[in-house]
């Protein structure tokens, strides 16, 4: 009988001490200060909605193991959607480095008198185990259903540290870049 009592609290108390881990959520787009100097640039470009890759689509974070397998973390998610934060913040980093053009999202009312069309798609936003972080996008700038030009860009970029702590704030400094470089090349 006292063994069997035992038994019990001991397996008691050892439920108590295993707490499932926390769940984390993570926000890419932090609202950065969208100040970009007003133009009357009759250059207008109209961001379309962002082409997101499928294993991104996942609420997930996700890492590349060294053996080259995605892993979807059981604890690190997405606070919304990755392609709505993705596009927001490609959206402000885009008019910040236009200078005389002007980017319009695709639900603005001025889409309307535009014609011109940016087309980016998302293929890779991976950070890797070993603290790389790799980006790339496939993109094509078209007007009247005609297109102007397209384009590839990858980034790597090192992080600072490990986990999706550090990869979350490098996928921020490397959308920044991306739109710059996309900015450049258009």
């Amino acid at each position: 009988m006292r063994i069997s009592l035992m038994v019990l609290i001991v397996v008691l108390l050892s439920a108590c001490a295993s707490a499932p881990p926390s769940l984390v959520y993570h926000q890419l787009y932090t609202g950065m200060p969208a100040s970009y100097p007003a133009t009357q640039s009759d250059e207008m470009i109209t961001l379309a909605p962002l082409r997101v890759a499928d294993y991104l689509q996942q609420a997930a974070l996700v890492m590349r193991k060294q053996d080259g397998t995605l892993h979807y973390s059981s604890t690190h998610f997405w606070g919304g959607s990755l392609a709505t934060d993705v596009e927001l913040q490609l959206f402000d980093s885009l008019n910040i480095a236009a200078g005389e053009r002007r980017y319009i999202r695709y639900m603005s009312p001025a889409k309307a008198y535009n014609s011109t069309q940016l087309n980016i798609a998302l293929e890779q936003l991976l950070p890797t185990e070993d603290g790389q972080l790799l980006v790339q996008v496939s993109f094509w700038l078209e007007q009247d259903n005609k297109l102007l030009k397209n384009g590839r860009l990858a980034l790597s970029l090192s992080m600072e540290g490990k986990g999706y702590e550090a990869a979350v704030q490098a996928m921020r400094v490397a959308l920044v870049q991306l739109a710059e470089d996309l900015h450049r090349q258009l």
